[in-house]
C-alpha cells in the first residue's frame, strides 16, 4: 500500500532525483518496488552509503563522527539488482567504482535531491504552533540521516539551492497521536514534511 502511494503521488511523479533508503529483510517497510518504479522511469535515484568521516565531512559547527552517511546514485536497473547484501542483509554499494558514481555531498560528482524517502521507528504528527503538519521522526539513534540532512542544508545553503522534500515511510502502528507519549525531538533531529502511512494515508505538509 505504502508502494502504490509512493508510486502514484504527484510529489513523487516530478521529482527528477530522489533519495531512498534500502530495507532490511524484515522489520522495515520494503522499497523495492519504488527503487525499481523510479529507474525505469528514468529518475536519478541515490542510496545510502556509510563510511569513515574525514575533515571534509565535518559540520558547519565542526562536529565529526566516527562514521556518517552520503547518497551514491545507481547507475540503473542492473546496477541495482546486483548490489549485495551487507551483514544486516541490506542491498549496499560497494567500494569498487565508488568514484566514478554521483554523490549528493562529496566525492567530485556532486548531485542533488527533490524527495528523500526515511526510515524511522516511530513518527508522530505536530499539531498547532509553528510546526503544524510537521513530522516528529525517531530513528535507530546513530543520527546517520540528521547528520546528511542537516549537512546538506548547509550545502544548499551556500549554493542558493532547494531543499528536498523530507518524506518518511511508515506502518499505521508506528504512528503515534496527541494523546501517545512524545516522540523526543533533540537540537539536531530533523521535522519531517510528509509520512505515508501503511494504510495509504499521505500525513503533514507535502
Amino acid at each position: 500500500a505504502v508502494s502504490s502511494a509512493i508510486i502514484s503521488w504527484p510529489r513523487y511523479q516530478a521529482a527528477k532525483s530522489i533519495s531512498v533508503y534500502l530495507s532490511m529483510p524484515s522489520a522495515e517497510l520494503s522499497t523495492t518496488a519504488i527503487v525499481r518504479d523510479a529507474l525505469v522511469k528514468g529518475k536519478q535515484v541515490f542510496v545510502p552509503y556509510l563510511h569513515v568521516a574525514t575533515e571534509r565531512d565535518q559540520g558547519r559547527d565542526g562536529y565529526q563522527p566516527k562514521r556518517c552517511m552520503d547518497m551514491v546514485r545507481l547507475h540503473g536497473l542492473e546496477d541495482f539488482e546486483g548490489l549485495e547484501s551487507d551483514s544486516w542483509g541490506i542491498p549496499t554499494i560497494g567500494e569498487e567504482g565508488l568514484e566514478k558514481r554521483e554523490r549528493v555531498l562529496g566525492g567530485g560528482r556532486e548531485g542533488k535531491l527533490d524527495l528523500m524517502l526515511l526510515p524511522g521507528v516511530a513518527f508522530q504528527p505536530i499539531t498547532g504552533g509553528d510546526e503544524d503538519g510537521m513530522i516528529r521522526r525517531l530513528g535507530h539513534g546513530m543520527g546517520f540521516y540528521d547528520f546528511f540532512i542537516r549537512r546538506y542544508r548547509e550545502k544548499t545553503e551556500e549554493m542558493a539551492g532547494e531543499e528536498p522534500l523530507l518524506v518518511a515511510l511508515a506502518l499505521k502502528e508506528q504512528v503515534l497521536g496527541d494523546g501517545d507519549a512524545e516522540v523526543p525531538l533533540r537540537e539536531h533531529d530533523a521535522l519531517l514534511d510528509g509520512l505515508v502511512v501503511g494504510d495509504g494515508r499521505i500525513l503533514g505538509k507535502a
